[in-house]
Protein backbone atom coordinates (compact mmCIF):
# COMPACT_ATOMS: atom_id res chain seq x y z
CA UNK A 1 0.00 0.00 0.00
CA UNK A 2 2.87 2.37 0.78
CA UNK A 3 4.51 1.64 -2.58
CA UNK A 4 1.24 2.22 -4.45
CA UNK A 5 0.62 5.52 -2.65
CA UNK A 6 3.44 7.13 -4.64
CA UNK A 7 2.10 6.01 -8.03
CA UNK A 8 0.21 8.46 -10.27
CA UNK A 9 -2.99 7.08 -11.79
CA UNK A 10 -4.89 8.61 -14.71
CA UNK A 11 -7.76 9.29 -14.52
CA UNK A 12 -7.08 10.17 -10.86
CA UNK A 13 -10.51 8.98 -9.70
CA UNK A 14 -9.52 5.41 -10.64
CA UNK A 15 -6.66 5.20 -8.13
CA UNK A 16 -8.78 3.82 -5.24
CA UNK A 17 -9.76 0.82 -7.39
CA UNK A 18 -6.39 -0.84 -6.71
CA UNK A 19 -6.62 -0.43 -2.94
CA UNK A 20 -9.53 -2.83 -2.54
CA UNK A 21 -7.74 -5.55 -4.52
CA UNK A 22 -4.60 -5.19 -2.42
CA UNK A 23 -6.39 -5.02 0.93
CA UNK A 24 -8.76 -7.92 0.25
CA UNK A 25 -6.43 -10.16 -1.74
CA UNK A 26 -6.12 -13.72 -0.34
CA UNK A 27 -2.87 -15.68 -0.30
CA UNK A 28 -1.69 -16.16 -3.87
CA UNK A 29 -1.44 -19.72 -5.13
CA UNK A 30 0.99 -19.30 -8.02
CA UNK A 31 0.68 -22.86 -9.42
CA UNK A 32 -1.83 -23.98 -12.02
CA UNK A 33 -2.63 -27.43 -13.38
CA UNK A 34 -2.52 -26.94 -17.13
CA UNK A 35 -0.93 -28.77 -20.05
CA UNK A 36 0.75 -25.63 -21.36
CA UNK A 37 2.63 -22.71 -19.82
CA UNK A 38 5.87 -22.01 -17.98
CA UNK A 39 6.78 -25.01 -15.77
CA UNK A 40 7.56 -24.56 -12.09
CA UNK A 41 11.09 -26.11 -11.71
CA UNK A 42 10.35 -28.19 -8.64
CA UNK A 43 11.00 -31.94 -8.16
CA UNK A 44 9.36 -34.39 -5.73
CA UNK A 45 10.74 -37.40 -3.85
CA UNK A 46 8.80 -40.53 -4.76
CA UNK A 47 9.22 -41.87 -1.26
CA UNK A 48 7.23 -39.23 0.60
CA UNK A 49 6.18 -36.79 -2.14
CA UNK A 50 8.20 -34.02 -0.43
CA UNK A 51 9.26 -31.12 -2.63
CA UNK A 52 12.84 -30.52 -3.69
CA UNK A 53 13.31 -26.77 -4.06
CA UNK A 54 16.97 -26.19 -4.84
CA UNK A 55 18.39 -22.81 -5.92
CA UNK A 56 21.25 -24.38 -7.93
CA UNK A 57 18.87 -26.65 -9.84
CA UNK A 58 16.43 -23.80 -10.48
CA UNK A 59 19.30 -21.65 -11.79
CA UNK A 60 20.42 -24.38 -14.19
CA UNK A 61 16.87 -24.88 -15.50
CA UNK A 62 16.40 -21.12 -15.88
CA UNK A 63 19.60 -20.89 -17.94
CA UNK A 64 18.42 -23.66 -20.25
CA UNK A 65 14.97 -22.10 -20.66
CA UNK A 66 16.69 -18.84 -21.61
CA UNK A 67 18.65 -20.67 -24.32
CA UNK A 68 16.24 -23.37 -25.51
CA UNK A 69 12.74 -22.57 -24.31
CA UNK A 70 10.78 -24.72 -21.88
CA UNK A 71 9.81 -27.70 -24.02
CA UNK A 72 12.64 -29.87 -22.67
CA UNK A 73 11.04 -29.91 -19.20
CA UNK A 74 8.18 -31.97 -20.56
CA UNK A 75 10.05 -34.22 -23.02
CA UNK A 76 13.36 -35.20 -21.42
CA UNK A 77 13.85 -38.14 -19.08
CA UNK A 78 14.85 -37.57 -15.47
CA UNK A 79 18.41 -38.65 -16.31
CA UNK A 80 18.60 -36.01 -19.06
CA UNK A 81 16.85 -33.34 -17.06
CA UNK A 82 18.59 -33.57 -13.67
CA UNK A 83 22.36 -32.94 -13.51
CA UNK A 84 24.37 -35.64 -11.75
CA UNK A 85 25.80 -33.05 -9.36
CA UNK A 86 22.32 -32.27 -8.06
CA UNK A 87 21.40 -35.93 -7.61
CA UNK A 88 24.65 -36.48 -5.73
CA UNK A 89 23.93 -33.52 -3.46
CA UNK A 90 20.44 -34.87 -2.71
CA UNK A 91 21.73 -38.45 -2.37
CA UNK A 92 19.12 -39.63 -4.87
CA UNK A 93 18.96 -41.44 -8.21
CA UNK A 94 16.91 -40.38 -11.25
CA UNK A 95 14.36 -43.07 -10.40
CA UNK A 96 13.84 -41.57 -6.93
CA UNK A 97 12.35 -38.27 -8.16
CA UNK A 98 9.33 -37.00 -10.05
CA UNK A 99 9.23 -33.71 -11.91
CA UNK A 100 6.49 -31.21 -11.10
CA UNK A 101 3.79 -30.88 -13.75
CA UNK A 102 2.37 -27.58 -12.52
CA UNK A 103 2.85 -24.31 -14.35
CA UNK A 104 3.07 -20.73 -13.10
CA UNK A 105 -0.11 -18.70 -12.92
CA UNK A 106 -0.11 -16.52 -16.05
CA UNK A 107 -0.50 -13.44 -13.86
CA UNK A 108 2.74 -14.41 -12.14
CA UNK A 109 4.38 -14.46 -15.57
CA UNK A 110 3.00 -11.13 -16.74
CA UNK A 111 3.63 -9.62 -13.32
CA UNK A 112 7.35 -10.11 -13.94
CA UNK A 113 7.35 -8.47 -17.38
CA UNK A 114 9.11 -5.41 -15.91
CA UNK A 115 12.09 -7.58 -14.96
CA UNK A 116 12.26 -9.06 -18.45
CA UNK A 117 12.15 -5.81 -20.44
CA UNK A 118 13.64 -3.11 -18.21
CA UNK A 119 17.33 -2.61 -17.49
CA UNK A 120 18.47 -3.27 -13.95
CA UNK A 121 17.29 -0.71 -11.39
CA UNK A 122 14.95 0.97 -13.86
CA UNK A 123 11.29 1.80 -13.27
CA UNK A 124 8.77 2.00 -16.11
CA UNK A 125 7.41 5.48 -16.76
CA UNK A 126 3.94 4.25 -17.73
CA UNK A 127 1.84 1.10 -17.59
CA UNK A 128 -1.13 1.37 -19.98
CA UNK A 129 -4.04 -1.06 -19.90
CA UNK A 130 -7.79 -1.39 -19.42
CA UNK A 131 -9.52 -0.77 -16.12
CA UNK A 132 -10.00 -4.53 -15.58
CA UNK A 133 -6.25 -4.86 -15.02
CA UNK A 134 -6.38 -3.48 -11.50
CA UNK A 135 -7.14 -7.05 -10.45
CA UNK A 136 -4.71 -8.44 -13.03
CA UNK A 137 -1.51 -7.08 -14.51
CA UNK A 138 -1.34 -3.89 -12.44
CA UNK A 139 -1.71 -5.64 -9.09
CA UNK A 140 0.48 -8.67 -9.93
CA UNK A 141 3.25 -6.38 -11.18
CA UNK A 142 3.01 -4.25 -8.06
CA UNK A 143 3.09 -7.26 -5.71
CA UNK A 144 6.06 -8.97 -7.34
CA UNK A 145 8.10 -5.81 -7.81
CA UNK A 146 7.52 -4.71 -4.24
CA UNK A 147 8.47 -8.17 -2.97
CA UNK A 148 11.67 -8.35 -5.04
CA UNK A 149 12.84 -4.72 -5.11
CA UNK A 150 10.87 -2.93 -2.43
CA UNK A 151 9.35 -0.49 -4.92
CA UNK A 152 6.61 -0.42 -7.59
CA UNK A 153 7.59 -1.23 -11.18
CA UNK A 154 5.86 1.87 -12.55
CA UNK A 155 5.67 5.58 -11.87
CA UNK A 156 2.34 6.05 -13.61
CA UNK A 157 -0.66 3.90 -14.49
CA UNK A 158 -2.88 5.04 -17.36
CA UNK A 159 -6.24 3.27 -17.41
CA UNK A 160 -8.47 3.26 -20.47
CA UNK A 161 -12.01 2.04 -20.95
CA UNK A 162 -13.54 -0.31 -23.49
CA UNK A 163 -15.07 0.02 -26.93
CA UNK A 164 -18.80 -0.52 -27.40
CA UNK A 165 -20.96 -0.55 -30.49
CA UNK A 166 -22.95 2.48 -31.61
CA UNK A 167 -25.75 1.55 -29.19
CA UNK A 168 -23.43 1.34 -26.19
CA UNK A 169 -23.47 -2.47 -26.00
CA UNK A 170 -20.39 -4.51 -25.16
CA UNK A 171 -18.95 -6.12 -28.26
CA UNK A 172 -19.28 -9.90 -28.34
CA UNK A 173 -19.32 -12.65 -30.93
CA UNK A 174 -22.71 -13.86 -29.74
CA UNK A 175 -24.28 -10.48 -30.48
CA UNK A 176 -22.43 -10.21 -33.77
CA UNK A 177 -21.53 -6.60 -33.11
CA UNK A 178 -17.73 -6.86 -33.06
CA UNK A 179 -16.08 -4.26 -35.29
CA UNK A 180 -12.61 -5.27 -36.46
CA UNK A 181 -9.93 -2.56 -36.85
CA UNK A 182 -9.89 -3.27 -40.59
CA UNK A 183 -13.62 -2.51 -40.76
CA UNK A 184 -13.07 0.67 -38.73
CA UNK A 185 -10.38 1.71 -41.17
CA UNK A 186 -12.70 1.18 -44.13
CA UNK A 187 -15.30 3.38 -42.43
CA UNK A 188 -12.56 6.04 -42.20
CA UNK A 189 -11.91 5.79 -45.97
CA UNK A 190 -8.59 4.09 -45.29
CA UNK A 191 -7.13 7.08 -43.42
CA UNK A 192 -5.56 5.67 -40.28
CA UNK A 193 -5.20 9.15 -38.75
CA UNK A 194 -9.00 9.31 -38.53
CA UNK A 195 -8.91 6.09 -36.51
CA UNK A 196 -6.23 7.59 -34.28
CA UNK A 197 -8.33 10.70 -33.87
CA UNK A 198 -11.33 8.61 -32.83
CA UNK A 199 -9.22 6.75 -30.26
CA UNK A 200 -7.78 10.00 -28.88
CA UNK A 201 -11.19 11.65 -28.68
CA UNK A 202 -12.47 8.71 -26.63
CA UNK A 203 -9.96 9.67 -23.96
CA UNK A 204 -9.86 7.43 -20.90
CA UNK A 205 -13.63 7.11 -20.63
CA UNK A 206 -15.10 3.87 -19.34
CA UNK A 207 -16.84 3.31 -22.68
CA UNK A 208 -16.19 4.62 -26.17
CA UNK A 209 -18.66 4.11 -28.98
CA UNK A 210 -17.59 2.80 -32.38
CA UNK A 211 -19.99 3.00 -35.27
CA UNK A 212 -20.68 4.46 -38.68
CA UNK A 213 -22.01 7.77 -37.31
CA UNK A 214 -19.06 8.40 -35.00
CA UNK A 215 -16.52 7.59 -37.71
CA UNK A 216 -18.35 9.81 -40.19
CA UNK A 217 -18.20 12.70 -37.70
CA UNK A 218 -14.48 12.18 -37.10
CA UNK A 219 -13.81 11.91 -40.82
CA UNK A 220 -15.56 15.25 -41.40
CA UNK A 221 -13.66 16.95 -38.57
CA UNK A 222 -10.37 15.51 -39.80
CA UNK A 223 -11.07 16.87 -43.29
CA UNK A 224 -11.64 20.34 -41.82
CA UNK A 225 -8.23 20.25 -40.16
CA UNK A 226 -6.59 18.91 -43.30
CA UNK A 227 -8.30 21.57 -45.42
CA UNK A 228 -7.04 24.22 -43.02
CA UNK A 229 -3.48 23.04 -43.61
CA UNK A 230 -4.17 22.90 -47.37
CA UNK A 231 -5.31 26.52 -47.28
CA UNK A 232 -2.18 27.55 -45.38
CA UNK A 233 0.22 25.57 -47.57
CA UNK A 234 -1.47 26.83 -50.73
CA UNK A 235 -0.74 30.37 -49.62
CA UNK A 236 2.88 29.58 -48.79
CA UNK A 237 3.66 28.35 -52.30
CA UNK A 238 5.57 31.51 -53.23
CA UNK A 239 7.70 31.84 -50.12
CA UNK A 240 11.05 33.45 -50.88
CA UNK A 241 14.08 31.16 -51.04
CA UNK A 242 14.92 31.92 -47.43
CA UNK A 243 11.30 31.74 -46.27
CA UNK A 244 11.76 28.73 -44.00
CA UNK A 245 14.54 30.61 -42.23
CA UNK A 246 11.78 32.80 -40.77
CA UNK A 247 11.18 29.98 -38.30
CA UNK A 248 14.59 30.64 -36.77
CA UNK A 249 13.93 34.35 -36.38
CA UNK A 250 11.84 36.10 -33.71
CA UNK A 251 8.51 37.49 -34.80
CA UNK A 252 8.44 41.28 -35.12
CA UNK A 253 6.50 43.16 -32.48
CA UNK A 254 4.69 45.42 -34.97
CA UNK A 255 2.29 42.75 -36.22
CA UNK A 256 -1.28 43.78 -36.85
CA UNK A 257 -3.81 42.92 -34.18
CA UNK A 258 -5.19 40.10 -36.33
CA UNK A 259 -1.80 38.39 -36.59
CA UNK A 260 -1.26 38.88 -32.87
CA UNK A 261 -4.68 37.37 -32.19
CA UNK A 262 -3.95 34.37 -34.42
CA UNK A 263 -0.65 33.65 -32.67
CA UNK A 264 -2.24 34.29 -29.29
CA UNK A 265 -5.00 31.78 -30.03
CA UNK A 266 -2.49 29.17 -31.18
CA UNK A 267 -0.24 29.94 -28.22
CA UNK A 268 -3.10 29.31 -25.82
CA UNK A 269 -3.71 25.96 -27.51
CA UNK A 270 -0.01 25.04 -27.31
CA UNK A 271 0.08 26.02 -23.65
CA UNK A 272 -2.94 23.84 -22.90
CA UNK A 273 -1.50 20.91 -24.87
CA UNK A 274 1.94 20.81 -23.32
CA UNK A 275 1.23 22.01 -19.80
CA UNK A 276 -2.12 20.34 -19.18
CA UNK A 277 -3.48 17.94 -21.78
CA UNK A 278 -0.47 15.79 -22.72
CA UNK A 279 0.99 15.57 -19.17
CA UNK A 280 -2.41 14.45 -17.86
CA UNK A 281 -3.27 12.15 -20.80
CA UNK A 282 -6.28 14.28 -21.73
CA UNK A 283 -6.14 13.51 -25.44
CA UNK A 284 -9.86 14.08 -25.86
CA UNK A 285 -9.34 17.70 -24.78
CA UNK A 286 -6.71 18.16 -27.50
CA UNK A 287 -9.20 16.98 -30.11
CA UNK A 288 -12.06 19.12 -28.76
CA UNK A 289 -9.99 22.30 -28.44
CA UNK A 290 -8.31 21.60 -31.77
CA UNK A 291 -11.71 21.48 -33.48
CA UNK A 292 -12.68 24.80 -31.89
CA UNK A 293 -9.36 26.31 -32.94
CA UNK A 294 -9.87 25.26 -36.57
CA UNK A 295 -13.36 26.75 -36.55
CA UNK A 296 -12.24 30.09 -35.08
CA UNK A 297 -9.25 30.44 -37.40
CA UNK A 298 -11.39 29.63 -40.43
CA UNK A 299 -14.31 31.93 -39.63
CA UNK A 300 -12.28 34.89 -38.38
CA UNK A 301 -8.64 34.97 -39.40
CA UNK A 302 -8.71 33.21 -42.75
CA UNK A 303 -11.72 35.20 -43.95
CA UNK A 304 -9.98 38.40 -42.87
CA UNK A 305 -6.68 37.71 -44.67
CA UNK A 306 -7.95 36.28 -47.96
CA UNK A 307 -8.11 39.69 -49.60
CA UNK A 308 -4.46 40.47 -48.83
CA UNK A 309 -3.29 36.97 -49.76
CA UNK A 310 -5.09 36.93 -53.10
CA UNK A 311 -5.10 40.58 -54.16
CA UNK A 312 -2.13 42.40 -52.61
CA UNK A 313 1.19 42.53 -54.47
CA UNK A 314 2.90 39.12 -53.96
CA UNK A 315 5.91 40.56 -52.15
CA UNK A 316 4.10 43.28 -50.23
CA UNK A 317 5.02 43.75 -46.60
CA UNK A 318 1.48 42.99 -45.46
CA UNK A 319 1.26 39.74 -47.44
CA UNK A 320 4.70 38.55 -46.32
CA UNK A 321 3.76 39.22 -42.71
CA UNK A 322 0.64 37.08 -43.11
CA UNK A 323 2.72 34.31 -44.67
CA UNK A 324 5.18 34.46 -41.80
CA UNK A 325 2.29 34.16 -39.34
CA UNK A 326 0.87 31.19 -41.26
CA UNK A 327 4.28 29.51 -41.28
CA UNK A 328 4.65 29.94 -37.53
CA UNK A 329 1.10 28.66 -37.03
CA UNK A 330 1.78 25.58 -39.16
CA UNK A 331 4.92 24.68 -37.25
CA UNK A 332 3.36 25.19 -33.81
CA UNK A 333 0.23 23.22 -34.67
CA UNK A 334 2.29 20.43 -36.24
CA UNK A 335 4.14 19.95 -32.96
CA UNK A 336 0.81 19.83 -31.10
CA UNK A 337 -0.87 17.32 -33.41
CA UNK A 338 2.12 15.09 -34.30
CA UNK A 339 1.58 12.41 -31.61
CA UNK A 340 -2.08 11.91 -32.59
CA UNK A 341 -2.05 12.63 -36.35
CA UNK A 342 1.47 11.71 -37.50
CA UNK A 343 0.51 11.00 -41.12
CA UNK A 344 -1.08 14.41 -41.55
CA UNK A 345 1.85 16.19 -39.92
CA UNK A 346 4.29 14.27 -42.09
CA UNK A 347 2.31 15.29 -45.16
CA UNK A 348 2.42 18.94 -44.08
CA UNK A 349 6.15 18.74 -43.37
CA UNK A 350 6.78 17.13 -46.74
CA UNK A 351 4.87 19.93 -48.48
CA UNK A 352 7.18 22.42 -46.81
CA UNK A 353 10.22 20.29 -47.73
CA UNK A 354 10.99 19.82 -44.05
CA UNK A 355 11.74 16.75 -41.99
CA UNK A 356 9.04 14.20 -41.27
CA UNK A 357 6.78 13.96 -38.25
CA UNK A 358 9.39 12.20 -36.09
CA UNK A 359 11.14 15.55 -35.94
CA UNK A 360 7.99 17.10 -34.52
CA UNK A 361 7.72 14.32 -31.96
CA UNK A 362 11.29 15.03 -30.88
CA UNK A 363 10.46 18.72 -30.58
CA UNK A 364 7.73 17.94 -28.08
CA UNK A 365 10.22 16.97 -25.38
CA UNK A 366 9.85 19.35 -22.43
CA UNK A 367 9.21 22.44 -24.58
CA UNK A 368 8.74 24.69 -21.56
CA UNK A 369 11.52 23.35 -19.36
CA UNK A 370 14.47 24.38 -21.47
CA UNK A 371 15.47 20.76 -22.14
CA UNK A 372 15.12 21.10 -25.90
CA UNK A 373 16.32 24.09 -27.90
CA UNK A 374 15.23 22.81 -31.32
CA UNK A 375 13.22 24.98 -33.66
CA UNK A 376 9.89 23.34 -32.89
CA UNK A 377 10.12 23.83 -29.16
CA UNK A 378 11.36 27.39 -29.58
CA UNK A 379 8.31 28.15 -31.70
CA UNK A 380 6.01 26.59 -29.11
CA UNK A 381 7.62 28.70 -26.41
CA UNK A 382 7.22 31.78 -28.62
CA UNK A 383 3.54 30.99 -29.21
CA UNK A 384 2.94 30.50 -25.49
CA UNK A 385 4.61 33.83 -24.75
CA UNK A 386 2.29 35.53 -27.26
CA UNK A 387 -0.68 33.96 -25.47
CA UNK A 388 0.40 35.38 -22.13
CA UNK A 389 1.41 38.81 -23.46
CA UNK A 390 -1.65 39.43 -25.64
CA UNK A 391 -4.40 37.51 -23.83
CA UNK A 392 -6.66 40.58 -23.96
CA UNK A 393 -6.89 40.17 -27.74
CA UNK A 394 -8.75 36.89 -27.34
CA UNK A 395 -11.63 38.66 -25.61
CA UNK A 396 -11.49 41.61 -28.02
CA UNK A 397 -11.80 39.52 -31.18
CA UNK A 398 -14.41 37.29 -29.54
CA UNK A 399 -16.47 40.42 -28.83
CA UNK A 400 -16.17 41.62 -32.44
CA UNK A 401 -17.08 38.15 -33.78
CA UNK A 402 -20.15 38.04 -31.55
CA UNK A 403 -21.09 41.53 -32.76
CA UNK A 404 -20.98 40.31 -36.37
CA UNK A 405 -23.24 37.36 -35.50
CA UNK A 406 -25.67 39.67 -33.72
CA UNK A 407 -25.81 42.07 -36.67
CA UNK A 408 -26.34 39.20 -39.13
CA UNK A 409 -29.21 37.87 -37.01
CA UNK A 410 -31.24 41.07 -37.56
CA UNK A 411 -33.45 41.58 -40.59
CA UNK A 412 -32.55 44.38 -42.99
CA UNK A 413 -35.43 45.81 -45.10
CA UNK A 414 -34.54 45.32 -48.74
CA UNK A 415 -36.83 47.19 -51.13
CA UNK A 416 -35.28 45.56 -54.19
CA UNK A 417 -36.49 42.10 -53.20
CA UNK A 418 -39.57 43.22 -51.23
CA UNK A 419 -38.46 41.08 -48.31
CA UNK A 420 -36.17 41.35 -45.34
CA UNK A 421 -32.65 40.33 -46.29
CA UNK A 422 -29.12 41.61 -46.14
CA UNK A 423 -27.98 43.28 -49.36
CA UNK A 424 -24.64 41.50 -49.69
CA UNK A 425 -23.82 38.14 -51.35
CA UNK A 426 -24.75 34.92 -49.56
CA UNK A 427 -21.11 34.19 -48.66
CA UNK A 428 -20.88 37.53 -46.86
CA UNK A 429 -24.26 39.25 -46.43
CA UNK A 430 -22.69 42.26 -44.65
CA UNK A 431 -20.32 43.01 -47.54
CA UNK A 432 -22.15 46.22 -48.63
CA UNK A 433 -22.83 47.63 -45.18
CA UNK A 434 -21.35 50.62 -43.45
CA UNK A 435 -21.44 50.07 -39.69
CA UNK A 436 -21.54 52.91 -37.22
CA UNK A 437 -20.95 52.01 -33.58
CA UNK A 438 -22.52 54.75 -31.52
CA UNK A 439 -21.01 56.20 -28.39
CA UNK A 440 -24.01 55.28 -26.27
CA UNK A 441 -22.76 51.68 -26.26
CA UNK A 442 -21.41 50.27 -23.00
CA UNK A 443 -18.04 51.77 -22.20
CA UNK A 444 -16.00 48.57 -21.97
CA UNK A 445 -17.20 47.33 -25.35
CA UNK A 446 -16.68 50.74 -26.89
CA UNK A 447 -13.06 50.87 -25.75
CA UNK A 448 -12.35 47.42 -27.18
CA UNK A 449 -14.01 48.19 -30.51
CA UNK A 450 -12.14 51.49 -30.77
CA UNK A 451 -8.85 49.64 -30.34
CA UNK A 452 -9.72 47.21 -33.13
CA UNK A 453 -10.93 50.02 -35.38
CA UNK A 454 -7.76 52.08 -34.91
CA UNK A 455 -5.55 49.24 -36.19
CA UNK A 456 -5.59 50.12 -39.91
CA UNK A 457 -3.69 48.60 -42.86
CA UNK A 458 -2.22 50.39 -45.87
CA UNK A 459 -5.54 50.28 -47.73
CA UNK A 460 -7.41 51.92 -44.86
CA UNK A 461 -9.22 48.81 -43.63
CA UNK A 462 -9.33 48.38 -39.88
CA UNK A 463 -9.10 45.10 -37.99
CA UNK A 464 -12.69 45.61 -36.83
CA UNK A 465 -13.82 46.12 -40.42
CA UNK A 466 -12.11 42.87 -41.47
CA UNK A 467 -13.71 40.90 -38.65
CA UNK A 468 -17.17 42.30 -39.41
CA UNK A 469 -16.41 41.88 -43.14
CA UNK A 470 -18.21 45.08 -44.07
CA UNK A 471 -17.29 48.12 -46.21
CA UNK A 472 -16.30 50.39 -43.34
CA UNK A 473 -16.73 51.04 -39.64
CA UNK A 474 -16.83 54.28 -37.72
CA UNK A 475 -17.37 55.03 -34.06
CA UNK A 476 -19.31 58.23 -33.45
CA UNK A 477 -22.52 59.60 -31.97
CA UNK A 478 -23.97 59.55 -35.53
CA UNK A 479 -27.04 61.57 -34.57
CA UNK A 480 -27.13 63.21 -37.99
CA UNK A 481 -27.38 59.88 -39.81
CA UNK A 482 -29.74 58.09 -37.45
CA UNK A 483 -32.81 58.73 -39.58
CA UNK A 484 -31.52 56.97 -42.70
CA UNK A 485 -30.01 53.86 -41.12
CA UNK A 486 -31.23 50.74 -39.38
CA UNK A 487 -30.64 50.94 -35.64
CA UNK A 488 -29.51 47.68 -34.06
CA UNK A 489 -28.76 46.93 -30.42
CA UNK A 490 -26.47 43.94 -30.11
CA UNK A 491 -26.13 42.07 -26.83
CA UNK A 492 -22.54 40.89 -26.51
CA UNK A 493 -22.45 38.83 -23.34
CA UNK A 494 -23.51 41.20 -20.59
CA UNK A 495 -22.55 44.26 -22.66
CA UNK A 496 -24.66 46.29 -25.08
CA UNK A 497 -23.47 47.69 -28.39
CA UNK A 498 -25.59 50.18 -30.35
CA UNK A 499 -25.06 50.23 -34.10
CA UNK A 500 -26.42 52.03 -37.14
CA UNK A 501 -26.37 50.01 -40.35
CA UNK A 502 -26.73 51.38 -43.86
CA UNK A 503 -25.72 50.44 -47.37
CA UNK A 504 -22.47 52.23 -48.13
CA UNK A 505 -22.92 55.19 -50.48
CA UNK A 506 -21.58 55.17 -54.03
CA UNK A 507 -19.92 51.77 -53.87
CA UNK A 508 -19.77 49.04 -56.45
CA UNK A 509 -18.05 45.69 -56.42
CA UNK A 510 -14.53 45.60 -57.81
CA UNK A 511 -14.40 42.79 -60.41
CA UNK A 512 -10.92 41.72 -59.22
CA UNK A 513 -10.94 41.71 -55.40
CA UNK A 514 -14.77 41.45 -55.14
CA UNK A 515 -14.88 44.10 -52.41
CA UNK A 516 -17.47 46.88 -52.49
CA UNK A 517 -14.88 49.63 -52.65
CA UNK A 518 -15.17 51.02 -56.18
CA UNK A 519 -16.99 54.18 -57.22
CA UNK A 520 -18.33 52.36 -60.27
CA UNK A 521 -18.12 48.87 -61.74
CA UNK A 522 -14.43 49.28 -62.67
CA UNK A 523 -11.35 48.20 -60.74
CA UNK A 524 -10.78 49.76 -57.34
CA UNK A 525 -7.74 51.97 -56.82
CA UNK A 526 -5.55 49.17 -55.46
CA UNK A 527 -6.40 46.66 -58.15
CA UNK A 528 -6.04 49.26 -60.91
CA UNK A 529 -2.47 49.91 -59.77
CA UNK A 530 -1.64 46.20 -59.97
CA UNK A 531 -3.34 45.20 -63.23
CA UNK A 532 -1.58 46.42 -66.38
CA UNK A 533 -3.82 48.21 -68.84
Amino acid sequence: MEAYAGVDVFPPDRKPMMNQFIENRPFWCISRQRTWGVPIPVLYRKLDNSAIVDADFIGLIADRVGREGSEFWWTESSTQLIPASCLEKWNLTPDDVLRGMDIFDVWFESGLSWKAVLPENRIADVYLEGLDQFRGWFSSSLLLSTALTGRPPFRTIVVHGFTTDSEGRKMSKSLGNVIAPEDMLRKCNGEVDVLRRWAASSGLAARSSAGTKSFAAHTAAYKKLRNMFRFILGNLHDLPAAGLDWLDQPLPQDLSLLEKWCLCLIGRFCDDCFNTFYPNYRYESIIAEGDQLVSRLSTVYFNAIKDSLYCDPPASERRRMIQKTLLYATEALSVCFAPILPNLVEEVASSLHRTASLSHLERMASPHRGADCSTGSAIVRTAVSWASNHADLLDAVALASTLRQEIASHQYPNAETSRSAWPGPAANPLARLHVTVTTDSDGECLAILKRLNEDVDAEGYSTLCKILRCVSVEITDATARRGEALAVTANVGTQRVSCLLRIADHTAQCPRCRLYNSSNASLCQRCASLVPI
